[in-house]
């Protein structure tokens, strides 16, 4: 705050210290008027209370009765006057309202109920001569108060709003406020009661309320005028030194100087500028000597001016911090040093002070603790320990440093985890895989083997039919040539039913090996689905071996179709041979009666021919499927050699990799 400011303000303090003071004096003299026209009032409600008791002394004297003790009263204080107007009047304690007994200037009221409307009018009440004012809505009846404050104190005050009566008669319209006091008679349950009007408290504590106004303004005027020229004289030299100092701050030109014009506290104030200004261009000169030095990294440089007080103290402190840069640049450049050198042994110098030094060995010990410890911790991996981790506290980048390398040794820890598990994983398969070829192996083998014999059978069924074939065209040609030689070809046709017998053996025997080799490549397909399983288990390993388990898989489907359409065949071969037996049974049963029917027999053998014929094509079909399962067979056996050469070569990947694993310890 400037002190112009500051003066205005002491002047306004003074002003408003004047005011309150006047306004407190006018309240209180208000207060003490008020409190004079209690006492008054009160002393004369008290006189008129006196008079009551007198003659009730005289009732209880047996002077007077009740009746003309209490008329008595009433006639004494109804010619009772003070201030020449001012009266007294009794009314009873009735509840709600009360009644006037008596009322020396309206005797129309005496003995009626008080409650016009003209009686809501109290303001305030007070309960004794030291109870608490209560304020009302101005609405509440002026009798029902008094006997409120009656009741609770024996006596009180209430001020209301009250008409004056008239010189010539009746009252104003204008209301005016009033002050009354009541007391209790106990004995006669009577309240004594009188007022004042009180406005002209008022009207004399505005007329003072003028006169001191009058008299403050005359003296604020008086106080602004001597405050003025305090200012004027005050704040000019001041300004001239705020602006100089202002100049000094924003320019840091410590050249400038006041000019002296007085001997005054302002002008003694304006030297003692001079001279700080002095003594601070010396005392900044020569630190920036200094400074400048040190900025240059010459650090042998000190402030050598005669320099006193607080500058000398800045002599001091700036010679004592160059000493001190000067030791402590030196340790710094000898632990840098050592650190380029790659030793962290090194320390500050015990001449270094302060939180540098022990701040730098901390750091340097931090990052030894710390690089040893990773040094530990990485020898053991290269030895294949994975389980230590840094322990070393680091702080920034070194904190930052320990918590990559754990993470990294955890990473590389799980990672060596799973890789030992799927290892396992994939030995096991490949193990599995192998049996699993070689199941398939073995019944490629036992395929091949069965449709071996299958092929033979079928070539030998091949000839039996064509022998068979040609037997009945030579019995259809010389069927008519004689009869005679029918018990010949009665042999002949006993000899053809033991073909057809064999043929419908070896049919059998067809029948049972497709169904071997259905089951065989079932069994096939099976295991090679299982082959694939293990493939896909084996991952990027298996890819070739599940590549190798499909074309298993196709051959043993198409293995298992050609089987099924051998079976087929057979059976409608062995249906037709047991055809062919029949016919040759009945044939046989006819030879007794050839000679009767000939054409009938020849017939007969036509048909047998053409049997024959049919079975011919149907086991020359036979024996074509024989040949694409051998191919199959052959094909499966191919298929499972590779397929184990492959599993093989995935065990032996598998082993080696556990074991290489198995060199590290997580």
């Amino acid at each position: 705050m400037q002190v112009k400011t500051r003066l205005m303000v002491g002047g306004l303090v003074t002003f408003v210290g004047l005011l309150v003071v006047s306004l407190l004096a006018l309240f209180l003299q208000r207060s003490s008027m008020l409190e004079d026209r209690k006492i008054k009032t009160r002393h004369l409600v008290e006189t008129g209370h006196a008079v009551v008791a007198h003659f009730h002394s005289l009732e209880t004297s047996g002077a007077m009765n009740t009746a003309d003790a209490q008329a008595a009263a009433m006639q004494a204080l109804k010619g009772m006057r003070y201030e020449k107007k001012e009266y007294f009047w009794l009314h009873d304690l009735s509840s709600p309202v009360p009644k006037m007994l008596m009322h020396p200037t309206v005797p129309a009221l005496d003995g009626k109920v008080l409650d016009a409307a003209n009686f809501n009018c109290a303001t305030t009440l007070q309960a004794g001569s030291d109870g608490a004012v209560q304020h009302t809505d101005g609405k509440k009846n002026l009798f029902v108060a008094f006997n409120e404050v009656v009741n609770a104190a024996g006596h009180g005050f209430v001020t209301y709003n009250w008409p004056k009566p008239k010189a010539g008669g009746g009252t104003t319209d204008e209301l005016f406020e009033k002050l009354s006091y009541v007391k209790k008679f106990e004995p006669w349950n009577w309240v004594v009661g009188s007022g004042i009007y009180i406005d002209d408290v008022d009207q004399h504590f505005w007329s003072l309320a003028s006169q001191l106004g009058a008299m403050v303004l005359i003296a604020m005027l008086a106080i602004v005028v001597v405050i003025r020229w305090q200012i004027l004289s005050i704040t000019r030299p001041l300004e001239s030194l705020r602006a100089m100092v202002v100049s000094v701050e924003k320019t840091s030109d410590f050249s400038r100087r006041l000019d002296v014009r007085s001997q005054d506290e302002v002008g003694q104030t304006a030297l003692a500028f001079n001279q700080l200004m002095s003594a601070q261009q010396v005392a900044v000169s020569e630190v920036n000597s200094v400074v400048e030095a040190i900025a240059a990294g010459d650090f042998s440089q000190r402030v050598h001016a005669d320099l006193k007080g607080d500058l000398g103290i800045m002599k001091a402190a700036v010679n004592a911090s160059a000493q001190s840069v000067d030791v402590t640049m030196k340790a710094l450049q000898d632990v840098m040093r050592a650190l380029y050198n790659g030793n962290f042994d090194q320390r500050m110098s015990a001449q270094v002070k302060g939180d540098l030094r022990a701040s730098v060995d901390s750091a340097m010990q931090a990052m030894q603790s710390l690089l040893d410890d990773v040094g530990r911790v990485m020898t053991a991996v290269a030895q294949g320990d994975l389980s230590g981790r840094i322990q070393a506290d680091g702080r920034g980048d070194l904190a930052t440093l320990k918590d990559n390398v754990n993470r990294s040794l955890d990473a590389l820890s799980e990672s060596m985890n799973v890789i030992n598990s799927n290892t396992r994983h994939v030995a096991a398969a490949a193990n599995e895989t192998s049996q699993a070829i070689s199941q398939i192996s073995d019944g490629a083998q036992n395929q091949m083997h069965a449709i071996g014999q299958l092929a033979n059978a079928v070539r030998e069924t091949a000839v039996s039919v064509s022998d068979v074939s040609k037997n009945t065209e030579t019995a259809s040609a010389r069927s008519q040539e004689s009869v005679s030689i029918v018990r010949a070809g009665k042999d002949k046709m006993a000899t053809m039913v033991e073909v057809v017998n064999g043929i419908a053996s070896n049919s059998e025997k067809i029948n049972k090996i497709t169904e071997v080799i259905e089951g065989i490549a079932n069994k096939t397909n099976l295991l090679s689905l299982n082959a694939a399983i293990e493939a896909a288990r084996a991952g990027e390993h298996g890819k070739g071996f599940s590549v190798v388990a499909e074309e298993v898989g196709k051959l043993a489907a198409n293995s298992a179709q050609s089987t099924q359409e051998i079976a087929q065949l057979v059976q409608q071969a062995v249906t037709e041979a047991r055809r062919a037996v029949e016919t040759v049974q009945e044939v046989s049963r006819d030879m007794e009666r050839i000679e009767a029917g000939a054409n009938e027999a020849d017939g007969m053998m036509q048909r047998i021919s053409a049997a024959l014929e049919q079975q011919s094509f149907a086991v020359q079909e036979i024996n074509a499927n024989v040949n694409n399962l051998n191919k199959i067979a052959e094909s499966n056996a191919a298929a499972s050699e590779e397929i184990t050469a492959t599993v093989i070569e995935l065990s032996k990947i598998a082993d080696g990799t556990r074991r290489e694993v198995e060199k590290f310890k997580v």
